[in-house]
Order: structure tokens, then sequence, then C-alpha cells
């Protein structure tokens, strides 16, 4: 099955553009996804760490998952802090995100640089995480031209996007397998549960997460995390399903706590 994206405004995400979140799970995608930074990508910029192929992909199920008409993107970005002092900017290329045409950027993958934590756009206001000011650039000519003289702007943090590839939302990834991610570090761990879907089981926890339903993975590293999820009893895929009809076709789906009690073991994570 696949979710097409509604255009002609009648149900556009139902209109809503921001995800609903918790500090629980920016804790949880940080302690699932990022990596330790290092090393050189193969155009000769430093990897930050983020992850934010696999993040974004995530993003982008989570707002599907709260009935965001959100697609996945790539191409690159720009960090602009504007203070009363000289502004500052940082390129991160390449880079991915979540986002609703025609300009709305979700993407929640960016969480810690110089020190400064949590920028994050597309979410509603979560205590301690205050989201940037997100920017869609058109075209590779305004982007680079914002790169060299950003224009004047509101004090605090903008991104600027431009996006050079564009891949649609698409429900048969519920089975998904590390080679969807296009993330290295990701693939690599969840290379070790073959025919385990634990990536969905991400995707269904942090959803959880992000709505109170669940606490956050009390593992103490990466690897401990995802063993839980690979031992967690879900059958992920119908879950996944419910609760789609349920944020897309909520007079026709099942209710999101029918789905729940459906599987009595889902809150053994």
């Amino acid at each position: 099955m696949v979710l097409q994206r509604y255009t002609d405004g009648r149900f556009f995400g139902r209109q809503k553009r921001a995800l609903q979140l918790t500090p629980g799970l920016f804790a949880g995608l940080r302690l699932l996804f990022e990596h330790p930074a290092g090393g050189t990508l193969p155009n000769g910029n430093v990897d930050l760490g983020y992850n934010c192929f696999a993040k974004g992909f995530v993003t982008a199920w989570l707002a599907r998952l709260q009935g965001i008409a959100a697609d996945h993107y790539a191409g690159r970005a720009l960090v602009a802090w504007v203070r009363p002092q000289p502004s500052t900017g940082h390129r991160i290329d390449p880079h991915a995100w979540a986002g609703v045409w025609p300009g709305t950027v979700l993407d929640l993958s960016i969480t810690n640089l110089d020190g400064r934590e949590f920028y994050s756009a597309g979410h509603e206001p979560v205590p301690g995480i205050v989201p940037v000011s997100a920017h869609a650039v058109g075209n590779s000519e305004r982007f680079e031209e914002l790169h060299k003289s950003p224009p004047p702007l509101p004090l605090g943090a903008h991104v600027f996007y431009h996006a050079t590839l564009f891949a649609p939302f698409d429900f048969s990834a519920a089975r998904i397998g590390p080679e969807r991610l296009n993330s290295p570090p990701t693939k690599e761990i969840a290379a070790r549960y073959p025919g385990n879907p634990v990536v969905a089981k991400a995707i269904l926890h942090l959803h959880r997460v992000a709505l109170g339903e669940h606490p956050p993975l009390t593992a103490r590293s990466q690897e401990e995390a995802w063993e839980m999820l690979a031992r967690w009893n879900v059958n992920v895929v119908p879950e996944l399903d419910a609760i789609l009809r349920q944020a897309w076709h909520p007079n026709s789906a099942q209710s999101n706590e029918a789905a729940a009690a459906s599987c009595p073991a889902c809150e053994t994570v």
C-alpha cells in the first residue's frame, strides 16, 4: 500500500504541519541513531555524527503516523546564527530530512552543533527545546548566495534547506530492512538482526514515546537499546498499519486503543 500525497487541500495531512513530540523522543533518537562523529565523507566534509539519512527517514514515518503528509528529502543545509555580534554559519552537505510539500521542513537530526543543543525544526513547542526557523530554498544559485551573504534575519537560529533528492513516502517500507535507510551506521547495526524488523520497531516505539504512551528506552548504550527492540514481541507491521489508517482515515480505521489492545506485549519494551 502506498499512501498518496493529497495536494488539493482537502485532506493535506489533516491541515497539520508540526510534529507532536516530547523530550524523550529526542533522547530516543540520539540513543538509537547517532554515532560518534569522525572520518571524512566522500565529498570531503567531516562526518558530524547526525546520521541524518536514518533520522530523516524515521521523521517522515513519525509525521505520517501523526497524519502529516511528509516525504523524504535530501540535499544540503546551512545553519545561520544571528546574534547582536556578527552572524556565524555552518554548512551541512550532504543532509537529509523529512518535509511537507511545498516548503515545510521537519528535521530532528541536528541535535548538537558546536555545543548548542537540539537544533531541530518542524515540531510543536517542547519544554527546553526551541525549534529553529527553517527556510526552504528553491534553487542552487540562491543557496550559494545565502552561504556567501546571508540576508538580514531576526535574532536566533535559522537553517536553510536546499533539496536535490526526493522520495515519496511508501508504506511498503514498513517491513524495513537496513538497506532502506541509506545510512551506514544504522545499516550496520540493523543488519545484525536478519528477519527481525528492528527499524520498524524503533519507529513504532518512538511514535509512542512522542505521544507520551511509552517511556524512553532505559538502555545504557546504543547496542543495548537495539537489543531491547530486537526482543520486543510486537507484530509491528499491522500495528503501524492500524496507526496510519487511524491518522489518515479516522472514520474507517481501527482506533489506536484497539490496536494497542490487540498486542498485550507491546508495553514490554
